[in-house]
């Protein structure tokens, strides 16, 4: 009796650990640790604060192509699990990291995960499906909502390629300027080849 008692309990530690392992939220801060600039943010769709180009030094982080290595892993819009989830990433699918905050990576958002731009800082020619910018600090947010989260930003002339709408927000593939996070215990880096 007593060794279907332990494998009873050894069964159910183990399926809590998957179930709560593969977003390695645990120990993960609250939401409110967001920086106040991001905050910010949310009440307008451009940002007007007089940041300088190139006050962070992102240009030289070696960026790579890493591997996911857990299955159904949480893409998420900030460093840490107090962030809205854009997605979740399959097993094996690869990522670019562009940068490190504590245990998160930065990575690109991935292609198959579309983004929203208020529509009138967009504008959108019918025949192409392409959008230029027309401001300068766009925000891109992750779902068509004026308090979205807010992954990245655009500036003016800016293209984008279009794939719908909604209301007042265009839709679009996600641009090179939008990142998201991942837990870097669930990334593997993928060593180029000779």
């Amino acid at each position: 009796m007593k060794i279907w008692t332990l494998f009873a309990c050894a069964l159910a530690v183990a399926f809590a650990a998957y179930v709560f392992a593969e977003d390695s939220e645990k120990e993960a801060p609250p939401k409110e640790d967001k920086p106040a600039a991001e905050a910010a943010g949310k009440k307008a769709e451009t940002d007007e604060s007089g940041a300088e180009d190139g006050d962070e030094k992102e240009d030289e982080f070696p960026v790579y192509s890493a591997e996911i290595t857990g299955s159904r892993v949480s893409v998420r819009s900030g460093p840490n699990a107090g962030y809205a989830r854009l997605m979740r990433a399959a097993k094996g699918s690869t990522v670019t990291v562009i940068g490190e905050e504590g245990e998160w990576a930065r990575i690109l958002v991935p292609a198959q995960r579309l983004l929203w731009v208020h529509e009138r800082y967009v504008n959108v020619d019918a025949e192409t499906k392409e959008g230029t910018v027309n401001a300068d600090k766009v925000n891109i947010r992750i779902n068509p909502d004026p308090d979205a989260d807010v992954v990245g930003q655009l500036s003016k002339g800016m293209i984008v390629e279009v794939t719908g709408g909604e209301d007042e927000w265009v839709e679009i593939k996600p641009p090179s300027t939008a990142c998201a996070y991942v837990h870097k215990n669930y990334l593997k880096r993928i060593e180029p080849e000779e």
